[in-house]
């Protein structure tokens, strides 16, 4: 019988392709695959390619431009790169210069929640959010592996660092019935936000 790969796995495959350009043998080929994952989301959600993958800084980028199935108010596409253009002034589908935009070379880093009551900006949001453990749940353990919170984060991680006990969690591959009632709050934020990762760590 054939493996059987739900939707919540696939994201992970999907996840960790994306973020581990080693795991292809030439940076060629990594592009290729952003630039047919970039294929794959405007055939169902609407908008084109306005260039396929390139690298810049070591960062990898797609080009993204409205054409006529694209919807109204930019459809999945419009809470990224928002200073980007997906329709142009005229509502004519020209390719878009990826030269033009001013690009992060650097980690997405849009706020750090430091304690359950933290004040938020929403207009910094952007795509990782950093959450001190300990402060979110305001409470010490000797030994964090005796908190129930810290075990489903440590499960439920993409991508874990755990040398410096740092843990990367996919917003969308989370269940929220399955989530702990102390981690459900941030989760509901980032995803009311639009934010893809969570890293959790302990201070």
């Amino acid at each position: 019988m054939a493996k059987q790969i739900n939707p919540r796995q696939l994201a992970h495959i999907f996840c960790r392709a994306l973020l581990s350009p080693s795991t292809f043998d030439t940076k060629r080929a990594f592009e290729k695959f952003v630039t047919d994952a970039g294929d794959l989301l405007t055939d169902h959600f609407g908008s084109e390619l306005a260039n396929p993958a390139s690298t810049l800084a070591d960062v990898t980028y797609i080009g993204v431009i409205a054409n006529l199935n694209s919807p109204a108010d930019g459809g999945i596409f419009k809470d990224y790169d928002v200073e980007g253009q997906l329709f142009d002034d005229n509502d004519k589908n020209e390719p878009a210069d990826p030269a033009s935009t001013e690009m992060e070379t650097e980690a997405n880093v849009a706020f750090v929640v430091t304690g359950a009551d933290s004040d938020i900006d929403s207009k910094s949001l952007d795509t990782l959010l950093q959450v001190d453990f300990p402060a979110l749940i305001e409470q010490e353990f000797d030994d964090y592996q005796d908190c129930p919170e810290w075990r489903y984060i440590q499960k439920e991680a993409s991508f874990n660092h755990s040398e410096v006990s740092e843990y990367l969690v996919h917003t969308a591959c989370l269940q929220e019935s399955s989530i702990p009632q102390a981690l459900l709050p941030t989760v509901q934020l980032a995803r009311e936000h639009g934010i893809v990762w969570i890293l959790f760590h302990l201070g």
